[in-house]
């Protein structure tokens, strides 16, 4: 009996304490616009060029189309969880977003809080973030940094062909001095 007495008692302290709402991210519910704008570093409606798939994260290629927020470049790359990224799942190549980025050790990210979604799906919040639009730096051809990565072959891999090259060359003068020297 007086076991039951006491599990009747916790269980009534229990229920005193239950919260009455649960959630297990602190962005359950966003905010307002107003809220988000202040909340994020960068915010930019960009269309998805790319996604590099990786074991925790997604290294993710953008076009800027338009930006409201700190960012000016016309392409960008950001990070995102390779689970969660834009609300409703990962960003998928060729469609457009609005998306709420942190700056992180220079680095763009799309937070797994982040609001960011589907342009389709973003009409209130591009109502409010219109009058914010800041112009987008075009590079033009003067710009080496456009020309940083001139070919998708490492560097190790032309130290290998050159390395192969160097070899048959020698090898190739070799066999012709010997050639020769026999006909002596």
């Amino acid at each position: 009996m007086k076991k039951q007495l006491i599990l009747v008692c916790v269980m009534l302290i229990g229920i005193c304490f239950y919260p009455k709402s649960t959630s297990a991210l602190s962005c359950a519910s966003p905010g307002t616009i107003e809220e988000l704008y202040t909340q994020y570093d960068g915010i930019v409606e960009a269309q998805v060029i790319d996604v590099i798939h990786k074991a925790q994260e997604n290294k993710v290629k953008l076009k800027v189309l338009r930006s409201f927020k700190a960012i000016e470049e016309s392409n960008l790359t950001i990070y995102e969880n390779s689970t969660w990224g834009a609300t409703n799942g990962p960003s998928e190549k060729g469609k457009t977003y609005l998306f709420f980025l942190n700056n992180i050790e220079k680095w763009w990210q799309n937070p797994l809080c982040s609001p960011s979604k589907e342009v389709s799906q973003a009409s209130e919040e591009l109502k409010f973030l219109t009058s914010k639009e800041i112009p987008i730096k075009v590079k033009d051809a003067s710009d080496n940094s456009i020309y940083k990565k001139t070919s998708n072959i490492s560097t190790s891999t032309w130290v290998f062909i050159s390395t192969i090259v160097i070899l048959l060359g020698i090898t190739l003068f070799i066999w012709l001095r010997k050639r020769t020297n026999r006909g002596n």
